[in-house]
Order: structure tokens, then C-alpha cells, then sequence
């Protein structure tokens, strides 16, 4: 979820409200899940009488989660200024 905060700020032509109401949709739907989770896994315990496929449900949907954050487009660097060069932090006023 963290890495999935971080894409709509950096979207073009994205408000504070925009920014706002993505990140409650992407909140809303981080919550539907934890509480659906439990309840799927249960069902699948007792339809099959193990945990295992419950277990690799979710666990194959972290992983898919895992390799797509590495594939979100990196959208930070242009604000590194040129290649090489390390922004350093502003000046601390007296």
C-alpha cells in the first residue's frame, strides 16, 4: 500500500482533493481487504479442511503486489536536478 500512496502525487494534473480521494480509495480498499482476508481464508479452511490454499491465495496476491511496486515508473528523480548531483537540504535560518 505504501509504495501505491506515493504514485498519485506525482500524477500530472493531480490536486490536493485528487490526491485526497485516491488515496481514500486506495485506504477504503486496503481495509476491505483486511477484513475480507480472514473471512476467505476461514471459508477456504473449511471447504478443504486446510489453510494451505487460503495461505497461497493470498500469498501468491502479496507477491503479485511485491513485483508490481517494482514496476511502478520511477517519478522521483526529476526533482534530484542533473544526473550526479545530490539536493542538500535548505539552509537552517538564526
Amino acid at each position: 500500500v505504501p509504495s501505491l500512496l506515493t504514485l498519485p502525487i506525482e500524477l500530472p494534473g493531480m490536486t490536493p482533493q485528487k490526491v485526497a480521494l485516491a488515496w481514500g480509495w486506495i485506504m477504503t480498499a486496503s481495509g476491505v481487504g483486511t477484513f475480507i482476508a480472514p473471512l476467505v481464508v476461514g471459508i477456504l479452511r473449511d471447504s478443504t479442511g486446510s489453510f494451505t490454499p487460503g495461505f497461497l491465495v493470498f500469498g501468491l496476491l502479496a507477491w503479485f503486489l511485491f513485483v508490481a511496486g517494482f514496476l511502478l515508473p520511477n517519478t522521483g528523480d526529476r526533482r534530484l536536478g542533473p544526473p550526479g548531483k545530490v539536493a542538500s537540504p535548505a539552509p537552517a535560518s538564526d
